[in-house]
């Protein structure tokens, strides 16, 4: 039977194991060559296990509230489906059913969340153990690096190490939400040492993965706590603890000489002059099937901002391009969104925008974003109204979690691999929880002990 006390541990040990499950993944696809992503197979089978427990709830509840949004995402996610079906040419349903999965494990974690995390022991456990588990990532990074046998963060001479892993953007999410968690958790419990070594070595990693996401999420969140203890006046706060978010900083910028993030995006400029020069002769340089599409994403150069192609790493170009496979689709497809990636063709690359908010805009048409939409308003209008109902310390700890939480829709709008990346997602719906559990209790003890 699955009960709330049954799945509580067994969330919080998939939880737990979301690292070596992501290691093991890469390891197999990448090393031994193996084509099976064991990460999607685990989390798809837990998904279903978690989708049980919510319509078990739901129903037997009688939850009008979730009762109404569950029917409204299996409308969207159906119809979004059959237009697939219907109107697009060439669709891998394959593809296409692996991306509606990918959409709805965040939602369905965040749903059965909302009935499994119920006190405030509930948010200490889970956020201890996503704390450990940025002590656990940091050391698949920093290990293999140090003993040379890591994966690069990019493929083009720019610095970057990602220990065990492949992704570097989504290593860097996860790094941010586990970071996120280390310091809450440092400034609200009697024992500081783990956190202390949580912050410093997710810090430390971070400089070596080497993306603006993995360094500027972090001195954010950083920045964002030291300002909320002194500004609300956290009097249980040991406002010295602050120096310890200082110090990783500064350890890791003399150990790098610099920050490697920043260099990188010097590189990276140097590294597209280059290309452009090509481009304008791409004949000369390329084989005879590649100067077609180079003669297009010219062509998209042209219609974009230079500024925003710098600033989101050129994902702005691939936004132009399915901007345009809206334009031209069918109606209904326009209505619940082009599916996957919007139109592709067998000799062209598959890829998503990697900018969530503007993949679920396409993927899932005007009435998923407005449903979205109204959701994500309905939320940060409870949070808010929460935030004017209280004062000093609790005003301070929900304002920390909002930003928060806003940075990482941030991160998520701009770098994408946070929604439709299931190795990031429950990171994701886990803080969501968090955010809208501590203004439900109005005031969590003053240290998480």
């Amino acid at each position: 039977m699955l009960t709330r006390n049954k799945l509580v541990p067994i969330f919080l040990v998939f939880l737990l194991l979301q690292p070596v499950l992501d290691v093991l993944t890469n390891l197999l696809m990448n090393t031994f060559g193996i084509n099976m992503s064991l990460g999607i197979i685990v989390r798809t089978l837990v998904m279903l296990g978690f989708m049980l427990f919510v319509f078990k709830e739901v129903l037997s509840n009688k939850d009008r509230f979730w009762m109404f949004h569950v029917g409204a995402i299996a409308f969207i996610a159906g119809m979004q489906f059959i237009a697939t079906l219907l109107f697009k040419e060439g669709a891998s349903l394959g593809s296409e059913i692996t991306f509606i999965v990918k959409t709805l494990y965040p939602v369905v974690l965040i749903v059965a969340l909302f009935y499994l995390i119920r006190s405030k022991e509930d948010i200490r456990r889970f956020s201890n153990v996503i704390m450990i588990n940025g002590i656990v990532i940091s050391a698949f990074i920093l290990v293999p690096t140090w003993l040379n046998f890591s994966f690069d963060s990019y493929d083009h001479g720019l610095k970057g190490s990602l220990g065990f892993y492949s992704s570097g953007n989504e290593v860097s999410a996860i790094l941010m939400f586990t970071y996120f968690f280390a310091v809450y958790t440092l400034f609200f419990r009697k024992n500081v040492i783990l956190p202390l070594i949580a912050v410093f070595l997710i810090t430390w990693s971070s400089f070596y993965v080497g993306t603006k996401v993995a360094i500027g999420a972090i001195l954010v969140i950083a920045v964002l706590f030291t300002l909320a203890i002194f500004l609300f006046r956290m009097k249980n706060v040991k406002k010295w603890n602050a120096i310890f978010l200082v110090i990783p900083f500064i350890f890791s910028f003399l150990f790098f000489n610099g920050v490697p993030a920043a260099q990188n995006s010097e590189m990276a400029e140097e590294q597209q002059e280059a290309r452009n020069q090509k481009y304008e002769t791409p004949e000369l340089y390329y084989e005879a099937d590649d100067v077609a599409r180079i003669a297009e994403v010219v062509r998209l150069r042209e219609k974009a901002n230079p500024i925003i192609t710098k600033i989101v790493s050129s994902r702005d170009i691939y936004a132009i391009e399915t901007y345009e496979d809206y334009e031209r689709a069918h109606m209904m497809r326009k209505l619940f969104g082009l599916g996957y990636a919007g139109d592709y063709y067998d000799d062209v690359d598959v890829k998503i925008i990697e900018m969530d908010l503007f993949d679920y805009l396409f993927s899932y048409g005007i009435v998923g974003t407005v449903y979205l939409l109204l959701v994500i308003g309905l939320f940060l209008t409870t949070i808010v109204k929460a935030i004017f109902q209280t004062s000093g310390p609790t005003r301070g700890k929900v304002l920390y979690a909002l930003f928060a939480f806003l940075l990482a829709m941030a991160v998520s709008t701009l770098a994408g691999h946070i929604w439709f990346a299931p190795a990031v997602s429950i990171y994701l719906a886990v803080m969501v929880i968090f955010l809208y559990r501590i203004t439900q209790l109005d005031t969590l003890p003053d240290k998480l002990a």
